[in-house]
């Protein structure tokens, strides 16, 4: 399972980072939630076990967008598309469990910024606290990892969770 520890030592290294610092980020705000997301095999299994009937209820809209990034893996061509966390009042139904990429996003600049396709928020680099974090995910994963786009990785979960059931 995905290491609590690894998260709860991240979002603590976040908050010492930002102390002192603007954040404009609030919650229901959702712009940062609606472009292709990433997350580590060890993070979306994680959450597919939790929310396993709800990521099948959804699972046409994860293989459309798989199929689409098949064909165009251009990031710049999601903007929009909303996580299938996002609940309607803007919040995360899964924000205990949220990937370390929604971790380490916040910005400074005022929220219609971010939701303009066309503005140039100032995010809060935490690259290195992020590439030190998903390392020990790595290392906690049987196989070589890397981060994959949510829709992707949702699938391979529930394939293999499928594979599991038999």
């Amino acid at each position: 399972m995905y290491n609590q520890e690894i998260r709860s030592e991240f979002d603590k290294a976040v908050q010492r980072a930002l102390e002192n610092r603007q954040v404009s980020c609030r919650k229901g705000c959702a712009a940062c939630c609606q472009q292709l997301i990433y997350l580590s095999m060890t993070e979306a299994m994680d959450i597919a076990r939790e929310h396993h009937a709800y990521l099948e209820s959804v699972r046409p809209q994860l293989e459309e967008q798989a199929s689409r990034l098949m064909r165009d893996a251009n990031p710049g061509k999601y903007w929009g598309e909303k996580c299938i966390f996002l609940a309607g009042d803007g919040t995360c139904s899964i924000y205990d469990k949220r990937p370390l990429t929604c971790r380490a996003h916040y910005v400074s600049t005022p929220a219609e910024v971010c939701a303009n396709p066309e503005g140039s928020p100032l995010k809060y680099d935490f690259t290195k606290l992020l590439q030190k974090a998903t390392q020990l995910l790595f290392d906690s994963e049987p196989e070589p990892s890397s981060m994959l786009p949510m829709s992707l990785a949702f699938l391979l979960c529930l394939q293999a969770l499928q594979s599991d059931s038999r």
